[in-house]
């Protein structure tokens, strides 16, 4: 049962959201509290549906209230695009409710709320309050058969032509930094691929060299692989954390002679991409007996 709930209501949140705003009451004041009736049993079958999201009553009251709306601003064509913006709706739904001899005439529009172009519209008879309920029921799913497949759940934006995937991080680039001890200067080079959204693997090469100790020749060599997490963030741009393994291979030159050092270390990294151009990156690297860290600056490419 929570499994069809939870299903439901995350259904419900890729839906066109809509606006139903309260029928226009035509037939005279002794009708206002029928009028009021129609307007509930119409956003409820339009609900029910399960084409269209109808924002609630109270969501939009206080969403007018905030912006100090009035109900009259829906008449402007500007300030109804304006709300829809605001309130993230795709469609507004206006009606009237007119005398017709004895009974009552429902006539029901939807329109899009951004370009006030007309999408549907119906209309039916009212006998009695007694008839309302299933008369409301079939004028509401006529209402959203005439909107044929607009109102269907809109399908996730695909990235434009030429842009990169934002959930993918697909990269070839170089960088310098520095270790701050030894090596002092790193060149690095090296490239992501992203088999899945949200991650990747990054395999590069280091390239260290100079010393701080005065007299000691120095370079190390430092292939590596990694696995990172991704989280981008203003389309363009992106913070990723993650970890892998690296073998360092080190020569140290003394006047003496000279030391090489050979360690498998573990390696932790994070940092940003940058609007798909740079990267800045912080590396921790330890053996369990010693640590090490590099900060570094570079460019990426990033693939599309």
């Amino acid at each position: 049962m929570l499994l069809a709930v939870c299903g439901t209501t995350c259904f419900a949140q890729n839906l066109p959201r809509v606006v139903v705003l309260p029928l226009e009451n035509r037939a005279g004041g002794e009708r206002e509290k029928d009028v009021e009736t129609l307007t509930e049993l119409l956003a409820t079958f339009i609900n029910e549906t399960r084409r269209l999201n109808v924002i609630g009553h109270f969501a939009l009251d206080a969403a007018m209230m905030a912006r100090h709306w009035r109900m009259d601003d829906w008449a402007n064509n500007a300030k109804t695009a304006e709300m829809g913006k605001a309130l993230d709706a795709q469609y507004i739904v206006r009606g009237t409710v007119s005398p017709l001899e004895e009974n009552l005439l429902v006539s029901v529009h939807i329109f899009d709320i951004h370009t006030a172009e007309l999408r549907s519209s119906t209309n039916i008879r009212v006998e009695d309050m007694n008839d309302a309920y299933s008369k409301m029921n079939s004028l509401s799913q006529v209402l959203i058969h005439n909107m044929g497949t607009l109102a269907q759940p809109e399908p996730p934006a695909r990235a434009e032509a030429g842009s990169a995937n934002p959930a993918r991080l697909n990269t070839l680039g170089a960088s310098v930094g520095t270790a701050f001890s030894d090596p002092f200067f790193i060149v690095t080079i090296r490239g992501t691929y992203a088999p899945w959204r949200y991650s990747f693997l990054e395999i590069g090469f280091d390239l260290g060299l100079f010393s701080r100790i005065a007299d000691l020749g120095y370079y190390s060599l430092y292939p590596y692989v990694r696995y990172a997490l991704f989280l981008p963030f203003a389309e363009t741009s992106g913070w990723y954390a993650g970890a892998g393994a690296g073998y360092l291979a080190a020569r140290y030159a003394y006047p003496e002679g000279e030391y090489r050092d050979n360690l498998l270390v573990a390696d932790f990294v994070t940092g940003v991409n940058i609007i798909n151009m740079f990267d800045v990156s912080y590396t921790l690297r330890t053996d369990f007996k010693s640590a090490g860290s590099k900060i570094s600056i570079g460019y990426t490419y990033r693939f599309k």
